[in-house]
C-alpha cells in the first residue's frame, strides 16, 4: 500500500501525460498493480456493477425505458421512448422524444475520458434523468474529468438514498444476493449498506475513480 501511495493515486493530475505516467508506473510493478486492483475491486467496481444492473435502470428511469444489448441506438427508430444501449462494454442513452435517432448521449464525447472503463453507465443514466447535458465538445482539462467523477458519485449517492425507495432497493438486492449465492461462479452483488460504504470510500478521494481507469492512446488527443 505504501509503495502505491508514493505514486500519489489520490492526486488530481494537471496533465493527461501525468496520468499516463502514473498508470505506466503502476502497471510496471506487479505488486503495486495488485494493490490498485484490490482498491478498485473492493470500492469502485461494486458501484459500477450496481449502476449497470438493468433492473436498477428500470427502477430509476421507469419500466417504459427501452434497453438494448449489442445494438447501437441509431438503429432504433422509436424516438418516443427513452432508450439506453449496452454495446461492447459501453453504455449510451437517448432521451424520450429525441429530435432524431442520432441525438445520442455518449459519455466518451462528454464527461468521461474516451476508452476508459469507468462511469459510462452512470453518466448515461444521469443524462436521462437530466442531471447533466451534452457538451458541445469533450472537456480539454483534466480538472473537468475529476469534477465529472464527483458528479457521478453524487448521483450514485442519490440513487442509493433517494432515487429508489430504500425498502424497494433493499428487497431487490437481498433477493439478488440469494440467487447469486446459489451460483458460486457468479460474483455476489452487494447490499445497500455495503454499497454505501464503497461510495463513502470513493468520496474520500473521487479523483482515484479517474486515475485507476486505464487510459489508452485513442480518445485522449484533445486533453491537455
Amino acid at each position: 500500500m505504501e509503495e502505491w501511495l508514493k505514486l500519489k493515486p489520490h492526486s488530481e493530475f494537471q496533465k493527461i501525460k501525468e496520468l499516463k505516467q502514473y498508470q505506466k508506473d503502476v502497471s510496471g510493478n506487479v505488486k503495486i498493480a495488485e494493490v490498485e486492483q484490490k482498491w478498485y475491486d473492493q470500492n469502485m467496481k461494486p458501484l459500477v456493477d450496481f449502476m449497470g444492473d438493468e433492473h436498477i435502470w428500470k427502477l430509476v428511469c421507469g419500466n417504459e425505458l427501452n434497453i438494448f444489448h449489442d445494438k447501437p441506438l441509431r438503429s432504433q427508430d422509436d424516438l418516443a421512448k427513452a432508450a439506453a444501449s449496452f454495446k461492447a462494454g459501453h453504455w449510451t442513452s437517448r432521451r424520450a422524444n429525441a429530435s432524431s435517432k442520432d441525438d445520442i448521449y455518449d459519455p466518451f464525447r462528454n464527461h468521461q475520458i474516451g476508452g476508459t472503463n469507468q462511469f459510462c453507465q452512470t453518466f448515461s443514466m444521469m443524462y436521462l434523468k437530466q442531471w447533466i447535458e451534452m457538451e458541445e465538445k469533450p472537456p480539454k482539462k483534466m480538472e473537468d474529468y475529476y469534477a465529472n467523477a464527483e458528479k457521478a458519485l453524487a448521483f450514485i449517492k442519490w440513487v442509493l438514498e433517494k432515487g429508489i425507495e430504500p425498502a424497494t432497493l433493499d428487497d431487490y438486492l437481498k433477493k439478488s444476493q440469494d440467487i447469486f449465492e446459489d451460483h458460486k461462479d457468479l460474483q455476489s452483488p452487494r447490499l445497500r449498506a455495503d454499497l454505501l460504504k464503497c461510495l463513502a470510500e470513493c468520496l474520500k478521494t473521487p479523483c482515484m475513480c479517474v486515475n485507476v481507469a486505464t487510459v489508452g492512446e485513442l480518445g485522449t488527443e484533445h486533453i491537455q
